[in-house]
């Protein structure tokens, strides 16, 4: 039973082709010299979205310090042009996403994927407690150690950069075959025996993948429109971002002190703890969304995302035009309210804003295709800065219904659009989108032998 158990486990994560071909090894990763070596490396990858946390967070948590606040009354040229060079940085900092989702293990790729994000509030947590104990200290110098403290987790992960491999696929697309097997040899099998056949499946997958490719003459911005498939994947990467920034956790994220203040928390120390306690729960919960990739399935947890979201929105368009309108004493319903939304935020959106495009697109325009999802984000999150402000303004709590009718769309789109992903390896997932161009080039799949292969360990075991 314990076999046929792992067996299933390994068929929900790659589907039934690649669990086919490993081999029943007893021995837990850290007992296998290559696993231990790929998941250090691949933890350090994941970490790279933490520098993108942190500075996300910096801005929201610096304002419950009244020295940031009159700094900011005039900021210096140095510091505008700075957060434009940072910006630019992070863009950047997505391909460490690319290369975890083309590198890792394939029993492990969801999860690692999807812990890339999540790993953001890594960055998040960590200053949101700096933040909290440097508030004592006074004059400038209370808000400079947080900044200056950005540059701590880069500088640390650089190493990692030396020793890493490219990634296979992207060898075998400028014809380095041989040096993307001898990739696939150390990391996914030590050399071993026993684990030739996955790397052969592996690269007979890839291979296929890439000739599937340039058939098509698929890698240039032109080909993201220029097949029905591709076109269904951009649809779903623009709407992914746009959905990220209009679900309505950003609007409780961006006025965080204000929704304090309104009710009736402005202690400095109050408000930093709790924002320190929020992003260390978003942490918690965003992991445990990365873990459940392969085993709910990406499709079904952005749908109880999204639900969740929905009814929290509710109590919390409830709860806060209460208080607005009778002004009774319930600030501490509406932070339970803040907290249920952050958790169905971070268990499906967080962790899959950037591991669900890299799935759904080929190598050759894999990059592209998560730019496009990250560009459309911040064009929605850009757009939301300047109209939340005066919609909240001339509406109130009213505004909140926008983000409800919102979600009753984003809940549409998903049902209807986005596939899952679950139990195929990447060069599979083109069998969803583009399956007479990837026959043409022998990526072949049995669809019926997926869908089986699905059957959760639960329903087994029963």
């Amino acid at each position: 039973m314990e076999h046929s158990n792992k067996h299933l486990k390994e068929a929900n994560a790659t589907g039934a082709k690649i669990a086919s071909v490993l081999p029943d090894d007893p021995r837990p990763w850290w007992k296998r010299p290559n696993l231990l070596k790929l998941y250090l490396l691949l933890c350090n990858f994941v970490l790279f979205a933490s520098s993108i946390g942190y500075d996300s967070a910096i801005t929201n948590s610096i304002q419950a310090i009244p020295a940031w606040l009159e700094f900011m009354n005039e900021p210096p040229a140095a510091y505008i042009v700075s957060r434009i060079f940072m910006g630019l940085s992070f863009s950047c900092n997505y391909a460490a996403s690319v290369w975890i989702s083309e590198i890792a293990y394939p029993t492990s790729r969801g999860r690692f994927s999807a812990a890339y994000h999540a790993i953001y509030y890594f960055g998040s947590v960590l200053c949101g407690w700096v933040v909290f104990g440097t508030q004592y200290i006074s004059g400038d110098v209370s808000w400079r150690i947080p900044l200056a403290l950005q540059a701590a987790i880069p500088t640390l992960l650089l190493p990692a950069l030396i020793y890493a491999p490219e990634s296979p696929r992207w060898l075998v697309s400028v014809g380095e075959t041989d040096k993307a097997r001898q990739v696939l040899l150390k990391f996914h099998a030590n050399h071993e025996d026993a684990y030739l056949p996955l790397v052969e499946l592996e690269m007979q997958e890839i291979v296929a993948g890439i000739e599937a490719l340039r058939i098509n003459n698929i890698s240039s911005w032109r080909s993201l429109v220029a097949t029905p498939g591709n076109r269904r994947r951009l649809f779903i990467s623009c709407f992914l971002g746009v959905a990220f920034a209009w679900n309505g956790q950003g609007i409780v994220t961006w006025y965080l002190s204000s929704v304090f203040v309104a009710v009736g928390i402005t202690a400095t120390w109050k408000k930093t703890l709790l924002n320190a306690c929020i992003q260390l729960f978003n942490l918690l919960v965003a992991i445990t969304g990365a873990v459940l990739v392969d085993h709910v399935g990406r499709r079904r947890l952005f749908l109880i995302s999204i639900v969740g979201l929905f009814f929290s929105f509710i109590g919390l368009t409830t709860i806060t035009a209460v208080y607005t309108q009778l002004h009774r004493n319930i600030g501490q319903a509406i932070i339970v309210f803040v907290f249920l939304v952050y958790a169905f935020q971070a268990i499906a959106f967080a962790p899959m804003i950037t591991s669900y495009p890299s799935e759904l697109w080929p190598q050759a325009t894999r990059s592209k295709g998560l730019f496009t999802a990250m560009f459309f984000l911040n064009g929605a999150t850009f757009f939301n800065i300047f109209v939340n402000p005066i919609a909240l303004e001339a509406i109130g709590w009213r505004y909140y219904c926008v983000y409800l009718g919102a979600q009753v769309i984003i809940f549409a789109v998903i049902y209807f659009t986005f596939p899952e992903t679950k139990g195929y390896s990447l060069e599979e997932i083109a069998l969803i989108f583009d399956k007479d161009q990837a026959t043409q080039a022998g990526l072949e799949a049995d669809l019926d032998e997926k869908q089986n292969a699905r059957i959760s360990v639960k329903e087994l075991s029963v």
